[in-house]
């Protein structure tokens, strides 16, 4: 499968294909089953031929022919409940693995890494709002990128206990030990383009490894996935099991655009599968109405069209449900009217950020708005009106205090 290599290249294990592979014992710790022998009391190995041996020679030199054959008929049921016993550790037993593995075999087409349970608790009791993050509004970005995330977080955790980022590490700068210096948990991106994926990784690893309570999830990728990314859904599935063949047991997934997510076909499919979490980015700033119901709701209630987007989400993957989070929303507050025909404003924008807080707040699970801080550079010129607090940080409207439903 080809992967997007950079500079650093941590040896990652090798993701395994979608066919079912059993693991092959090495030499240093081999599969032994160990019974107990019918007359000694002696420790048998399954398949040592010179332990069976010394049991025979015995039995012949010192027992009747009665006995003997006694023994061996005891000694040949001894063999096949050995056999049993192998053949069972070498194809497993239900439970006990990430992602639908077994002990001593994983079954690839069947990867579903934690249940629901698992997945709901990882973002904390009360971790429904987050909000996305990226530090190029702080004019200390990317000299000081140290000083930039301290100041940042700081004023996040004011109003939030979750935060997203799309990458894991900015300039060299690691981001996670800043986030958990916060008192926030993190739904840690891992970004996989322009070469950055196993430095990316390394770093994910890493922070989940320093401390594992501070990441509520990690998302590989980013609207990333063909056709509008370069990206495939296999190329995706293996960057996600190489985090868990690592040792990662949070909640791991890919953030893509709803136009993905509800595009049919097994590929899909398939990779739906092997997320705990699927992140859908849902923009109703974006979305042309197709008809006057439509362009009435998008104008007035632009909240009730997100979810209507979200529906459709989890209806295309009946079973999974829950797996779904909002993983990017928001309206701006500025800018020009953009290509379906809305136009920003702080009154709409205020609007949709306290009705997606409501919203997010009775769903029961993490939800992440976009974003944290306006920005500076981006075209068209609404993309830089997205934030709930301005560029020096100031809310622009009000905001939950704590992160709090």
């Amino acid at each position: 499968m080809a992967r997007a290599k950079g500079n650093s290249s941590p040896a990652f294990p090798q993701a395994l294909d979608s066919t079912s592979v059993s693991y092959q014992n090495s030499e240093d710790t081999p599969l032994v089953v160990v019974g107990v022998g019918a007359t000694h009391g002696q420790h048998v190995t399954s398949g040592s031929s010179s332990t069976l041996e010394m049991e025979l020679e015995g039995m012949m030199q010192n027992r009747p022919r009665r006995v003997l054959l006694a023994s061996l008929a005891a000694l040949a049921l001894l063999i096949l409940g050995s056999l049993f016993l192998f053949s069972s550790l070498g194809q497993g037993s239900e439970g006990g693995g990430r992602g639908g593995e077994k002990e001593g075999v994983v079954e690839m087409d069947a990867i579903q890494a934690m249940t629901e349970s698992e997945v709901r608790f990882n973002a904390g009791p009360d971790g429904k709002l987050g909000v996305c993050y990226d530090p190029a509004h702080n004019p200390a970005f990317p000299g000081d990128v140290a000083r930039a995330f301290a100041e940042d977080f700081a004023r996040i955790s004011n109003h939030f206990r979750l935060v997203r980022t799309f990458y894991a590490v900015y300039y060299g700068t690691e981001v996670m030990p800043f986030i958990t210096k916060a008192g926030l948990k993190a739904a840690l991106g891992v970004s996989i383009a322009n070469g950055r994926a196993e430095e990316e990784k390394a770093a994910a690893i890493r922070a989940y490894h320093a401390n594992p309570d501070s990441i509520a999830a990690i998302y590989v990728g980013n609207e990333d996935l063909m056709p509008v990314g370069p990206f495939t859904a296999d190329e995706l599935i293996g960057h996600i099991q190489d985090l868990r063949n690592a040792g990662v047991k949070c909640p791991i997934g890919t953030a893509q655009r709803i136009n993905e997510w509800v595009s049919p076909g097994p590929e899909i499919d398939k990779l739906a599968g092997h997320c705990d979490v699927i992140g859908v980015n849902l923009y109703p700033f974006f979305s042309s109405p197709h008809n006057d119901g439509e362009a009435w709701q998008l104008t007035t209630q632009p909240i009730e069209n997100c979810k209507g987007q979200f529906n459709a989400v989890t209806g295309r993957f009946p079973g999974q449900e829950w797996k779904v989070r909002v993983t990017e929303t928001g309206w701006p507050t500025g800018g020009q009217r953009n290509f379906a025909g809305h136009d920003p404003s702080l009154e709409m924008s205020a609007k949709y950020f306290h009705d997606w807080v409501g919203w997010a707040c009775s769903m029961g699970s993490d939800s992440y708005y976009y974003t944290a801080y306006d920005r500076w550079g981006g075209n068209p010129d609404y993309e830089n009106f997205f934030g709930v607090m301005t560029a020096q940080g100031e809310p622009k409207f009000d905001l939950p205090p704590g992160g709090m439903c």
